[in-house]
């Protein structure tokens, strides 16, 4: 395995959803979610849960750090994010909930 390469930055996807005081985020890149009561605090504390998986990462051995860097959620979680975005676009929901894609970049 390689060593990473210091200084390169890496955008990483991410998604929000929620109504009221539930909302709910997650990074497809790195299968990172979190929960807050808000859009700005989830978006907050999935870019803090991001920066830590990444400085512990960054920490392991070579062919940990790898895997863990390189690890994705499942395909299908991103493409059901992805239409249900699609699809909120197309067809404007009739409720309050909100969904959001927003990218993230990291050094990694």
């Amino acid at each position: 395995m390689s060593e990473p390469k210091i200084g390169r930055t890496r955008y990483l996807r991410c998604y929000a959803a929620g109504r009221g005081h539930q909302w709910e985020a997650i990074c497809t890149s790195l299968d990172i979610s979190v929960n807050a009561t808000s859009e700005i605090e989830v978006r907050q504390r999935l870019q803090d849960a991001v920066a830590t998986y990444v400085k512990d990462a960054l920490a392991e051995a070579p062919d940990a750090r790898e895997r863990l860097l390189n690890r994705r959620s499942p395909w299908w979680v991103s493409v059901a994010w992805r239409a249900g975005l699609a699809m909120a676009a197309i067809w404007p929901r009739h409720d309050d909930r909100q969904l959001a894609a927003f990218g993230t970049s990291c050094p990694s």
